[in-house]
């Protein structure tokens, strides 16, 4: 049992595109969740093309994902996604970075192009300490909110 090359890109762009957004809401403590969902989700494939095979007494050796078990797959997993977040977020000890108000207003404050210098100097006006920006940046770079084309310079990606 096997996905087409278009179901293995749509998995890769969902995944990844998950992975961003958990990243940017709940941080990275949060992206084993994804990760296991993407197993999930190819299993509950192979699960939903296996019963398929079954029911219609199928011989093949190699048998593919059809797309409406693959969308199926897709929207349960969403849906254990969504459920899993909403436990995560329910966790004591989970601290998501959405709260950290001056996190948040350090970014929203930040041009689309900007210098090392620059964040610095704004990080200085929300009290921010310029470790704590520095650390802000590159945690922004590695939610894919930021890139860095050379030392000490930044775009806003979203």
């Amino acid at each position: 049992m096997n996905l087409s090359e278009n179901q293995w890109e749509a998995l890769f762009i969902y995944c990844d595109n998950k992975y961003t957004e958990i990243v940017t809401t709940h941080g990275t403590n949060a992206t084993c969740i994804i990760k296991r969902h993407g197993s999930m989700f190819f299993k509950l494939c192979m699960v939903l093309t296996g019963m398929r095979k079954y029911e219609e007494l199928n011989d093949s050796k190699m048998v593919e994902c059809r797309n409406d078990d693959f969308e199926t797959a897709l929207y349960l997993i969403d849906q254990s996604l969504y459920s899993s977040l909403e436990v995560y977020e329910s966790l004591p000890a989970t601290k998501s970075p959405i709260n950290n108000k001056k996190k948040n207003n350090l970014y929203a404050c930040l041009p689309q192009e900007f210098g090392r210098a620059d964040a610095i100097a704004m990080a200085l006006e929300f009290n921010i300490s310029t470790r704590s920006a520095d650390r802000y940046l590159n945690g922004f770079i590695e939610s894919k909110l930021l890139s860095q084309p050379t030392n000490g310079r930044y775009l806003k990606v979203s």
